[in-house]
C-alpha cells in the first residue's frame, strides 16, 4: 500500500512539472511596421508575446498568408512561415522582435493575414489582417 501511495505522489508531482514546462503564451500581437504593406516589397512585422513560459528559439513562428483575390476565403495564394529565433527586445515589459515577410510576389489589392503560431497552435490575439497597396 505504501508503494502505491508513493507512486501516486510521484505521478502528481510529475504531471505538475510537465504542465509548467509546456505552458504556452497568454497572448501575442503582430503589426505592420509603418502601418502599410506595399506590393512587391518586403514588409517588416513587429511581433510580441506576453504571458506564458519564457520564449525559446524556434518554438514560435510567424505565418503570413495572402489571397490575391482580395478576400480571405479558401486556400491562400501565398504562404510563408518563419521560425522566430530572436533577438527579443523588452519594450515596456513586453518582448518584441521584428520579422521581414516577403511581399515581393504579392500584387496590389491582395488581402493578407499575419499571425503567430506556438508549435501548431494559433497564439490568441496575434492575427493582423492587412491589404497590400501599390
Amino acid at each position: 500500500m505504501k508503494i502505491v501511495a508513493i507512486a501516486a505522489v510521484a505521478l502528481v508531482l510529475g504531471l505538475g512539472t510537465v504542465s509548467v514546462a509546456s505552458a504556452g503564451p497568454g497572448s501575442g500581437a503582430t503589426s505592420i511596421v509603418g502601418g502599410v504593406a506595399h506590393a512587391n516589397t518586403p514588409t517588416d512585422v513587429d511581433v510580441s508575446i506576453t504571458g506564458g513560459a519564457p520564449i525559446v528559439p524556434y518554438e514560435y513562428s510567424v505565418v503570413n498568408r495572402c489571397w490575391f483575390s482580395g478576400r480571405t476565403t479558401g486556400p491562400s495564394d501565398s504562404y510563408e512561415r518563419f521560425d522566430l529565433i530572436g533577438p527579443w527586445f523588452d519594450v515596456g515589459g513586453t518582448p518584441h522582435t521584428t520579422v521581414t515577410v516577403n511581399n515581393n510576389p504579392i500584387p496590389d489589392g491582395a488581402a493578407c493575414k499575419v499571425f503567430i503560431m506556438h508549435s501548431n497552435t494559433l497564439v490568441k490575439g496575434s492575427t493582423t489582417a492587412y491589404t497590400v497597396v501599390a
